[in-house]
């Protein structure tokens, strides 16, 4: 593989990796925007949370140590 060709591969990968990242990153946002719309506040959120910390914390006695 020539110089050329290699330095052609090498800039369509760049931006073909940085096109995946933004469209996985305006994804990502668009869907917390989503999903604290559905959870309504900060306090709602912590309040459904505490069932899973418990379950993890009885699961991983250690992880706090």
């Amino acid at each position: 593989m020539s110089h050329s060709m290699l330095s052609g591969f090498v800039a369509r990968w760049r931006r073909a990796c940085r096109r995946k990242f933004e469209f996985i990153f305006n994804k990502r946002s668009e869907f917390f925007t989503i999903s604290a719309t559905h959870v309504g506040s900060d306090y709602v959120g912590w309040l459904h949370f505490q069932p899973v910390y418990d379950q993890v914390v009885a699961a991983n006695p250690d992880m706090f140590d």
